[in-house]
């Protein structure tokens, strides 16, 4: 009895330890991090579908946190309007929490990418 005590102690003593960061931050009630502050920023790239246009180079996103949680992307190219988006995090992808534009952010690319539909127009780019 007192050795399958001592094993299951070891074992998750061993579980806890193997355990992501994230995890214990999680469990030790650390606040996670806020995806909105990981996103914000200025992205340069271009549009490569719109629905009313040709594709256009060298248009910049700029990415500004108004919430918790919610940034707002404004655009150089005039057909894409200004925009709030909620956002989640999953995994290495930061992407938007609903809604009808589609915003998502690549963390595990160097720099961070960023893919964005709305309104008809679809851009792609990297932050600077």
């Amino acid at each position: 009895m007192r050795t399958a005590f001592v094993l299951a102690a070891v074992a998750s003593v061993t579980l806890v330890a193997a355990a992501p960061a994230q995890v214990h931050a999680a469990k030790a009630g650390l606040p996670r991090p806020d995806p909105a502050d990981k996103v914000v920023g200025v992205y340069a790239g271009a549009v490569t579908a719109d629905t009313s246009g040709a594709p256009q180079p060298g248009v910049t996103l700029t990415v500004t946190k108004v919430a918790i949680g919610t940034v707002q992307v404004a655009s150089s190219y005039a057909r894409m309007a200004t925009f709030r988006v909620g956002l989640v995090q999953s995994g290495t992808t930061v992407t938007q929490a609903s809604g009808a534009n589609l915003f998502r952010v690549d963390e595990s690319r160097t720099p961070y990418h960023l893919d964005v539909v709305s309104g008809g127009v679809t851009w792609s780019g990297d932050k600077r």
